[in-house]
C-alpha cells in the first residue's frame, strides 16, 4: 500500500479506506457478524491514492466492561490475485499458441504418418 508503519499505526481508519463510510461500512459488518469479519472484501486507499481491493480480517477491541475501544486487522492486497485470473483472458494460452501455429501443426495434421512395420 506504501505507507510505513509509523505512518499508519495509530491513525484513524479513515486514512486507510479514504472515506467515512467505508470504514462505517467495515466497522458495521463487524458488529452484524459478533464483533470480526473474516476475508470482507472492501478497497483501501494506497499511499499515492490509488484503490487497492483488499480482503480484510479485522475485529473490535473491547474494553474490561465491554465498551468498544478501537479495532485491528488484516488486510491481503488482491491486486496480484485479480491479475492472475484476468490476465488469462486478454491473451492466449501458451499451449494455444503452440497447437495454432507452432512447430507441431503439421505433426497434428498428418496422422498415421509415424507408423512403421505394419503397427
Amino acid at each position: 500500500m506504501g505507507y510505513r508503519a509509523g505512518e499508519i499505526i495509530g491513525q484513524r481508519a479513515t486514512a486507510l479506506y479514504g472515506s467515512e463510510e467505508r470504514a462505517k461500512d467495515v466497522l458495521r459488518q463487524m458488529r452484524k457478524r459478533g464483533g470480526a469479519v473474516s476475508a470482507f472484501e472492501s478497497v483501501l486507499r494506497g499511499k499515492d491514492g490509488s484503490s487497492i481491493p483488499v480482503l480484510i480480517s479485522a475485529s473490535i477491541l473491547f474494553d474490561s466492561e465491554g465498551q468498544e475501544v478501537g479495532t485491528v486487522g488484516f488486510a491481503t492486497d488482491l491486486r496480484s490475485m485479480q491479475a492472475v485470473l484476468i490476465e488469462p483472458q486478454e491473451r492466449p494460452h501458451p499451449a494455444r499458441r503452440q497447437i495454432d501455429g507452432g512447430p507441431h501443426q503439421q505433426v497434428l495434421g498428418r496422422p498415421q504418418q509415424h507408423r512403421q512395420n505394419g503397427r
